[in-house]
């Protein structure tokens, strides 16, 4: 869970930060419909703000407007001015990174290859 960078938050309990944000969500469409029925499964009261950005969502977590699901890579080793918090009650979306292209050469291939490493890297 990505979080603003408020001094105390990181000593809130997950219910108390959904309590306090409301929720930026639909900027990663593979997992929202999914995990927005979880979180309310949990948190009745839970609302949300629906972004369809990821860079708007940061920023709008950054200015203390919400919480957020984000994929880990994005925001891992940032320089936003961010938290990442580690969900203990609901289940961390997973995401997926699609790469399309028209032509295979050498060059697209390199490129795909040192993708595929720095996303691994990224995630441990």
């Amino acid at each position: 869970m990505i979080a603003p960078n408020k001094e105390n938050n990181h000593l809130l309990t997950e219910a108390s930060l959904f309590e306090k944000y409301k929720i930026i969500s639909d900027n990663h469409p593979e997992y929202w419909s999914s995990l927005k029925n979880n979180i309310l499964n949990i948190y009745e009261k839970a609302q949300f703000l629906s972004i369809n950005d990821v860079h708007t969502s940061i920023k709008l977590i950054e200015m203390n407007q919400g919480i957020s699901f984000l994929p880990i890579y994005i925001t891992k080793n940032s320089n936003y001015n961010i938290s990442v918090i580690n969900t203990k009650i609901l289940q961390a979306p997973i995401s997926f990174t699609y790469i399309y292209s028209k032509k295979e050469n050498p060059e697209i291939l390199a490129f795909i290859k040192s993708f595929k490493k720095y996303i691994a890297n990224e995630q441990l």
